[in-house]
């Protein structure tokens, strides 16, 4: 396999002495794209509604790493309803996330915003911004799969903050 020499940082290229093969480079494969694209050693991936391994889960949660322990995600998050509040809405966190034991366990720390809709909320009609801060943990099962516990603080500028824990599985592309 002939290599350029060149690495992607921030989307630019940048010639190393060292014989590396970027994702723009045959065999082409990308693990930043969330569908199927189709490699001189797999030309045809088995692919169902366009996206590897099948459809993306709901609710969904979007993680992309900036750098090995800082990522981001994007999600949605139902409260359900508690007889005081009724929320739900978007959540965005940046992430501090390392790993430890050969990238077994990871502990981390999330900050970010809850654009939430109170349904039981009288002083304020449609969405309005909350504070979060989410505590987590992850342990590799296999080698692609996480076991996650997270626990979420919802921060309020009124009398309803709340703990959110949430125990789940996460398949790693």
């Amino acid at each position: 396999m002939k290599t350029s020499g060149y690495v992607i940082i921030g989307g630019t290229p940048v010639h190393i002495e060292a014989p590396v093969v970027n994702f723009r480079e045959p065999p082409y494969w990308d693990a930043t794209r969330e569908y199927c694209i189709p490699t001189t050693t797999d030309p045809a991936p088995a692919c169902k509604a366009g996206v590897p391994y099948g459809n993306l889960p709901k609710p969904y949660t979007r993680r992309y790493a900036f750098r090995p322990a800082l990522r981001a995600s994007v999600a949605w998050l139902s409260e359900g309803d508690a007889e005081l509040i009724r929320r739900n809405g978007l959540v965005v966190q940046g992430w501090y996330e390392p790993s430890f034991s050969g990238d077994r366990f990871t502990l981390g720390l999330g900050l970010g915003v809850y654009i939430a809709i109170d349904d039981y909320r009288e002083d304020r009609e449609g969405a309005f911004p909350n504070g979060v801060i989410t505590l987590t943990a992850s342990y590799r099962v296999g080698r692609d799969w996480r076991a996650r516990f997270s626990w979420n603080r919802v921060i309020s500028n009124y009398d309803r903050d709340t703990d959110v824990l949430m125990l789940g599985a996460g398949y790693r592309f």
